[in-house]
């Protein structure tokens, strides 16, 4: 539940402060705008270790917003918050959960809930909420706010979305009563590519366009830092990395990702939190509610880890840098936009083989609700074994940079991710230190990576069985492989790199003798691999057999882009399969069927 302070409460009580720091203008309140109307929370009624959906139903009363997995896997408690970007002068709309993010997450923003969405029309309802009526798409009702706000969400990103774009970006949308058909048919109404409904598409047009025009005028400037300082907990938004490294270096200790550098007997009650999207650390919060910090210290709205800088050059390799605070879905974007801008990346030119991979992984990192929110630099600080950007980024020799202030100035160090990986949750970032982005190399003519995810069950939104990610360079005059890079996730430690057949494969001629090879590591060394697993034996002998198919799989595509017969290795991946949905997981007949749908080729996704 929000607490809420009484507004009477004693001059003393109220004088109960934690130090401000130059990270931003002590303020006494937070101010946003919910369902059009102005809302502004004092700061002696605020506690940011609450989320926003409780802010919503207990003190708002807006119930719409239901709670119900608290853990942003559902949808249920799905808004829209709007907010203004002065670099584009644009207002940008992404959909949140809101039983993940902390209220003053949301300040300077526009949230809208489903019962502020018909207050913009005439009728009783929305379109979309009619469209859901119209097609029988609502039974209990607990996810039917959340359909609706993604897929409104969603048409406000681009209203000329089509039926597949409406359907994916109901990946992390739950609903236990309707089997999907009838919400399919629902969003179905405003999809660009089905004809028909011409007057659903445009009354949905007509209130994107009055969205946007009521837009508050108050809230269209940038972001200006801040504090906010409740009872209990502080809030601090700086919004230039100097501020940033200032707050870091002089007020200490501070947790990144599940980093702490308090010293010893330091807890999380006597620290603060670095957060950016809030996806993991609401996450936390949730799990474990006793351990209130210190004060979050929110790096949402840093302008230098926002940037991307393309065909730029480190370590004498040309690629791209990624700012540690853009989001999945910037990233995504990003991508997108310069693969259909720039020839040399397109889909099957030499440099794009290390690029497509991210693009399509972050399709299935998360959900829609995480991925607007989330961000490349708190997915690799986390450095979960199970993490989706981990082994990725590990196996195409991707670096990052650390920067830190000493006498005033700002010093740089860059790290390789195998330098920069250090364990389950355990990276080499500094107490004084900040990380503000990712180089990506491009890669070189005869250089291929892929990568693979298999889902527990679902192929988004969930905890990945296994995650393979590898990439191979073979010298196109003499077809030696000189380098190659094979890591694994989901296997209880990061960036675990698959040894016995990276050993197998450097130095050898490419050709058809290497797929068995590599079979034979894997299975000779399979115990080995899936050691410090936290799964069941039946899960590890799975998990064996998955990392057999995704080298199958990852030597297929090698071979067939560059240039080899793929006819054998697709009679030995027909093979694996055949045996996978043979085997029986966990004491379910059918989970192997299962695990084999849910797994995911990124390389093949193409948006």
């Amino acid at each position: 539940m929000y607490k809420l302070v009484h507004p009477h409460i004693t001059t003393a009580l109220r004088a109960v402060r934690l130090k401000t720091t130059n990270s931003g203008v002590k303020r006494n309140s937070l101010v946003f705008y919910l369902n059009g109307s102005r809302v502004e929370v004092p700061s002696y009624e605020l506690e940011p270790t609450a989320s926003l959906l409780s802010y919503l139903r207990d003190n708002r009363g807006l119930t719409g917003t239901k709670q119900v997995c608290s853990e942003g896997g559902c949808g249920a408690c799905t808004c829209i918050m709007s907010k203004y970007d002065a670099k584009t002068d644009k207002v940008v709309h992404k959909t949140i959960s809101s039983c993940l993010v902390s209220l003053p997450f949301v300040d300077g923003t526009l949230v809208t809930t489903t019962e502020g969405l018909s207050k913009h029309v005439n009728d009783p309802l929305h379109p979309v909420q009619q469209a859901v009526l119209d097609n029988h798409g609502s039974q209990c009702g607990y996810c039917s706010p959340g359909v609706v706000s993604v897929l409104t969400g969603q048409l406000l990103k681009n209203t000329n979305s089509t039926n597949l774009q409406l359907e994916r970006a109901l990946d992390g949308t739950l609903c236990r009563c309707t089997g999907y058909r009838p919400i399919i048919s629902a969003l179905s109404c405003f999809a660009s590519d089905v004809d028909g409904n011409s007057d659903k598409k445009e009354e949905m047009m007509k209130f994107c366009s009055e969205f946007e025009t009521n837009f508050p005028s108050e809230l269209k400037h940038a972001p200006e830092p801040m504090v906010l300082e409740g009872l209990q907990c502080s809030w601090s938004r700086p919004t230039k990395l100097l501020d940033l490294l200032e707050k870091r270096a002089k007020n200490a200790p501070i947790v990144a990702g599940s980093h702490s550098f308090g010293g010893e007997g330091a807890t999380t009650q006597n620290m603060a939190h670095m957060v950016a999207g809030f996806t993991d650390v609401g996450y936390e919060l949730h799990l474990h509610p006793e351990e209130d910090p210190l004060g979050f210290v929110s790096i949402a709205d840093v302008d230098e880890l926002q940037t991307i800088t393309w065909d730029t050059t480190h370590n004498d390799m040309e690629g791209v840098w990624f700012g540690a605070g853009v989001t999945i879905d910037g990233l995504a974007s990003a991508i997108h936009s310069k693969m259909k801008e720039d020839a040399r990346l397109q889909h099957g030119s030499p440099l794009s083989y290390s690029i497509w991979p991210i693009h399509n992984q972050t399709h299935y990192f998360g959900n829609t609700q995480v991925r607007s929110s989330g961000t490349i630099g708190g997915s690799l600080v986390n450095c979960s074994h199970v993490s989706d950007m981990v082994p990725l980024m590990t196996a195409l020799n991707a670096s990052v940079e650390l920067v830190h202030l000493s006498n005033g100035h700002m010093q740089t160090r860059t790290h390789y991710m195998d330098q920069f990986v250090l364990g389950d949750r355990s990276v080499d970032i500094k107490s004084n230190e900040i990380m503000t982005r990712v180089f990506v190399p491009y890669s070189r003519n005869g250089e291929y990576a892929i990568s693979f995810k298999y889902g527990n069950k679902r192929r988004v939104d969930t905890i990945s069985t296994l995650n393979f990610a590898g990439r191979v360079y073979i010298n196109p005059d003499t077809n030696i492989v000189e380098e190659a890079s094979f890591v694994c996730g989901g296997l209880g430690v990061s960036g675990l790199h698959i040894t016995s057949l990276e050993d197998v494969v450097v130095g050898r001629e490419w050709n058809m003798e290497l797929v068995i090879d590599g079979l034979l590591a894997i299975r000779e060394n399979g115990d080995n691999i899936v050691q410090h697993s936290r799964h069941l034996p039946q899960g590890k002998e799975h998990q064996k057999h998955l990392l057999e198919v995704s080298w199958a799989r990852a030597f297929s595509y090698y071979s067939e882009k560059h240039g080899l017969d793929t006819t054998y290795t697709n009679d030995i991946m027909d093979t694996l399969h055949a045996n996978s949905l043979s085997m029986k997981w966990g004491g379910d007949t059918d989970s192997g069927h299962g695990q084999h749908r849910a797994s995911q080729d990124y390389e093949f996704y193409v948006a």
